[in-house]
């Protein structure tokens, strides 16, 4: 039996930008590389069938179909979900399972709220129902960071991505969300996540990284090497890497979180700044939907 409640993901994020500009990125091709699809073929008018080009490691090529386009306030299309045929995410958007996303853009004191509700998921199988639902929960959370971004001064690229936040859960837990990122991040692990081995993470329609285990000192440090060529699924040891480490610090109101990921000085000067925007768009979100897994309890 489907859960009413299970029938939508939602994200949403402040730009400091008018809302007219934040309208115009959100439906101008010509921004999408920055933040979303990689390209776009048609057009984005109402009754319109454009496809969205994700890229291989994105999930691939999907048609939708344009419902509503109110600028500057709303704009949704249909398109597939539940499957990662190819055949079908280019047919018809408006046939089989389908959902509906909402892209509304509001005018707030402090710039411009920008909400996506992707909504219709009760109407997918149970068996791919709940597999699918998590994943454009993150995909969204990616592009809306992504979007924000596009509107910032870019910070100059640095050798090391940094950050520290505190979670009210206890050093043994927070561990074994990281060695296990099964049912908050990943899909499924294929591999041991233990110092050493080299494990792959499936991320489902957004690809997988295969990642070298380098320390797995329990409930202190995690930390790992991942590959930054153009396939994350590379072998890190035999192609350009960073290092991407957790130590966690036991405090009176639970744990501190020291997330780090080092090393794009090392690459190729031609792939240092992408890797870094990449990894700070990539970060964004996935620590924040670590912290509100720790939170559930």
């Amino acid at each position: 039996m489907t859960d009413p409640n299970r029938d939508r993901v939602q994200r949403e994020i402040l730009i400091q930008a008018p809302k007219e500009r934040v309208f115009a990125a959100l439906t101008d091709p010509s921004t999408y590389p920055t933040w979303g699809p990689r390209a776009i073929e048609g057009s984005l008018r109402p009754g319109e069938r454009p496809v969205l080009d994700f890229g291989e490691q994105g999930g691939g090529k999907v048609a939708v179909y344009v419902v509503a386009f109110d600028p500057p306030s709303y704009w949704a299309y249909r398109w597939v979900q539940g499957t990662s045929d190819p055949a079908i995410l280019l047919g018809d958007p408006l046939e089989g399972t389908h959902t509906l996303v909402e892209f509304h853009v509001e005018e707030v004191e402090e710039g411009t709220r920008v909400r996506v509700v992707e909504s219709g998921f009760a109407s997918l199988p149970d068996s791919r129902r709940f597999e699918t639902l998590d994943m454009p929960s993150a995909g969204w959370g990616l592009m809306l960071a992504g979007l924000a971004r596009s509107f910032q001064p870019e910070v100059p690229v640095t050798d090391s991505l940094e950050s520290t936040f505190e979670v009210a859960v206890p050093p043994e837990r927070v561990y074994a969300a990281l060695v296990d990122p099964t049912g908050w991040w990943a899909q499924s692990v294929d591999g041991r996540n233990e110092a050493g081995e080299t494990p792959t993470w499936d991320f489902g329609p957004f690809g997988q990284w295969s990642v070298h285990i380098v320390t797995a000192d329990a409930p202190k440090v995690f930390s790992y090497n991942r590959s930054q060529e153009e396939d994350p699924a590379t072998d890190p040891l035999s192609s350009w890497n960073t290092l991407v480490e957790f130590r966690l610090e036991e405090t009176p109101g639970g744990t501190a979180i020291h997330h780090s990921e080092s090393g794009f000085l090392s690459l190729p000067a031609e792939m240092s700044e992408p890797c870094f925007r990449r990894s700070e768009q990539t970060w964004a979100v996935v620590l924040g939907i670590l912290q509100a897994h720790l939170a559930k309890g």
